[in-house]
């Protein structure tokens, strides 16, 4: 298989399919990936090129403080971007951090787009995924994109039904 994308001396240590449409349509099925040592976290749109596909490469979060270091980002149920940060402790194999810093803490950043409107319920933690009929299953269905976890929960609900009899009847 021919190679995506060149990604240069980065470290990659995360890479996700950004699923939400929160971002707006164009950032759907993007990937996201975390480089180590360059201290940002890349964006790639993917494009189809025949059988494959290349990428069109950007920078989505880049920090010019060497202590930043992101390890891991992971798109959250209301479709904000988690971005896992080491800070500055890890020293072994990474020749940006060649002094260890246990005094440079990590940390978390959520990133949101500006103006999103609050997701309700993300996780669908208020939902009764064990009595919803299959027409109110298919409608949160719908919500592709805006609640990926609810649709994640509506299709295990069905899931669920078809392998366990005693669920409750749709």
């Amino acid at each position: 298989m021919p190679i995506m994308t060149h990604m240069g001396p980065a470290a990659p240590c995360s890479v996700i399919r950004y699923e939400s449409r929160v971002f707006g349509g164009e950032y759907q099925d993007n990937l996201f990936v975390c480089c180590f040592n360059l201290h940002k976290v890349t964006r790639h749109v993917l494009e189809p090129d025949g059988a494959t596909f290349k990428t069109k490469d950007s920078d989505f979060l880049a920090f010019d403080n060497p202590d930043f270091h992101p390890t891991d980002v992971i798109e959250d149920a209301d479709g904000s971007l988690l971005v896992i940060d080491t800070g500055g402790w890890y020293k072994i194999c990474c020749p940006t951090s060649q002094l260890p810093k246990p005094d440079v803490l990590g940390a978390i950043y959520r990133i949101r787009r500006a103006g999103a409107p609050k997701v309700e319920d993300p996780r669908g933690l208020k939902q009764a995924w064990r009595t919803m009929t299959a027409k109110e299953l298919v409608k949160l269905l719908g919500m592709s994109g805006q609640r990926c976890e609810s649709e994640r929960c509506a299709c295990s609900a069905r899931l669920e039904r078809k392998r366990w009899p005693s669920w409750p009847k749709c």
